[in-house]
């Protein structure tokens, strides 16, 4: 049970990562301090990187 709770805390908080990063390139007040500090968590290789 803990590991699907930690899963969906996961994805809900890369979801929100990812709504931050868009928020940034439309020039939100207060997106670029949240997206890099999501970015901390959440670097890592894209899905297109792993493919090559």
């Amino acid at each position: 049970m803990m590991i699907l709770a930690g899963s969906e805390a996961y994805v809900a908080g890369f979801a929100y990562y990812g709504s931050s990063k868009e928020d940034m390139k439309r020039k939100h007040p207060n997106a670029v301090l949240i997206a890099e500090e999501l970015e901390k968590r959440f670097s890592g290789r894209s899905r297109a990187k792993r493919a090559e």
